[in-house]
């Protein structure tokens, strides 16, 4: 059984692929599998290659190999050590070139529920925020990090005005005490923020150390790098970010390969989600859909 996770936009991206037989679809950020398990169920012998860095997904992928074997293959690593393996592998022609490529950039709600993750800031558990394939956890980062880099973090990654005097509040509770959990990461930022804007200011804050302790922005980067070498001519591109910082990226990326001749982009404005979907699933709310299609790849 498929996990609870609501996919954003699903039949809005499974439009734009057109999905057809005898093709490969790379799903890049696994999660829940409602991706993959759609494109499999609609066809007879199109291949699925997932993605995705978080343990808890093995379950999930697991039964959708049980259910259609060798169409469907998983992998356990970060999206974009995962497209590099992918190619390597199409350069030794054990793999062949693909039709398409799907990113969902968002935090699962299987990610944001388990409190025993420290992704939330609404309710109180250790601060991790390790979405797998990394070392590093956001206790690390906030307690080791200079005020400086602190700042830096909430700013550049977290996007929040108030930087300065959050990283110095940070700086002068762990003088007493460490920084052990999602609550007191909580209490350091209701003491600088007040009112309306507090629960802004902690989603941008949890995302900034998020963002650091997983390295995000850097993945989202490398692995769309990769995509021209491993799409075929006519290969379709989907993006679903949910903030900015990702959107940019996609957005800057797009634009480039427009730019060297070799895609159309298909979204001249990004997709948003309909309000009856909002309504069901509100993390949709901020998600944004582009899609391209390569004309020209590169040989490889």
């Amino acid at each position: 059984m498929l996990s609870m996770h609501i996919p954003v936009m699903l039949p809005e991206v499974l439009s734009y692929f057109s999905i057809q037989e005898d093709k490969v679809y790379i799903d890049a950020t696994f999660g829940g599998g409602a991706f993959s398990a759609a494109i499999l169920s609609m066809t007879h012998n199109t291949r699925v290659i997932a993605i995705d860095r978080d343990d808890v997904v093995k379950t999930t992928a697991d039964e959708l190999i049980n259910q259609y074997g060798d169409r469907f293959c998983f992998l356990h690593t970060t999206f974009a050590e995962g497209l590099n393996e992918i190619y390597h592998k199409i350069t030794n022609n054990i793999e062949a070139k693909c039709d398409g490529v799907f990113f969902d950039y968002g935090l699962s709600n299987m990610q944001l529920r388990d409190v025993n993750r420290g992704f939330s800031f609404s309710a109180s558990g250790p601060l991790l925020m390790n979405m797998g394939c990394v070392q590093t956890t956001a206790h690390y980062i906030i307690n080791k990090s200079s005020e400086i880099e602190l700042r830096r973090i909430i700013c550049e990654y977290g996007e929040e005005k108030g930087y300065k005097a959050i990283a110095a509040a940070i700086v002068q509770y762990r003088q007493k005490t460490s920084i052990q959990n999602t609550t007191q990461l909580r209490k350091i930022v209701e003491k600088v923020v007040r009112g309306k804007y507090l629960v802004k200011t902690l989603a941008r804050v949890f995302q900034g150390f998020r963002i650091a302790v997983n390295d995000e922005l850097q993945q989202i980067h490398d692995a769309l790098e990769i995509v021209p070498l491993i799409m075929k001519d006519n290969g379709i591109l989907v993006t679903i970010t949910f903030h900015s910082l990702e959107d940019r990226i996609a957005k800057h990326f797009m634009k480039k390969e427009q730019e060297a001749g070799r895609v159309a982009i298909l979204t001249k404005k990004p997709i948003i989600a309909s309000q009856d979907e909002i309504i069901v699933n509100p993390n949709a709310r901020s998600a944004k859909l582009r899609a391209c299609r390569f004309i020209t790849t590169i040989n490889v």
